[in-house]
């Protein structure tokens, strides 16, 4: 389903069923592991920018200190998708996300793909984050 680089780990997700990965990379300098999921969802008829909208209103409306920065299009696995990158604050520590949300319809399931980090190491870190999406394939029924 996606790649990984050789110094992260996959961690147990079983207790949410819409986790298909769950993974964490080396704890950095700011006390926080980079993290990847990947959750599939319920197909979205209204398509991924309405479904984008629908997470991005949720955060907001459960956490004050949640900030939108950029809403656009991308491709995920060759499949249109939104994506959003947003900061907010949990336990003293400031995270920035970056989150890819598509729905196939081929595939009749809505996938998103999210990278969390300590917002000092977003920079240095995007790179390894494109590399893991540019590797993400969804599993076909």
């Amino acid at each position: 389903m996606i790649s990984l680089p050789p110094d992260w780990r996959q961690a147990d997700a079983s207790d949410d069923p819409e986790i298909e990965v769950l993974a964490l990379g080396p704890l950095t300098e700011y006390g926080y592991a980079p993290t990847v999921i990947v959750k599939r969802l319920p197909y979205l008829e209204e398509g991924p920018e309405k479904g984008m909208a629908v997470m991005l209103e949720g955060g907001r409306q459960e956490d004050p200190t949640h900030r939108v920065i950029d809403v656009g299009e991308a491709e995920l696995a060759g499949y249109p998708a939104a994506v959003a990158v947003f900061t907010y604050c949990i336990e003293q520590r400031n995270l920035t996300q970056i989150l890819y949300f598509t729905t196939p319809e081929e595939l009749s399931s809505g996938y998103v793909v999210a990278f969390i980090v300590a917002t000092p190491d977003f920079g240095p870190m995007a790179g390894v984050f494109l590399d893991i999406v540019a590797s993400f394939r969804p599993e076909k029924p």
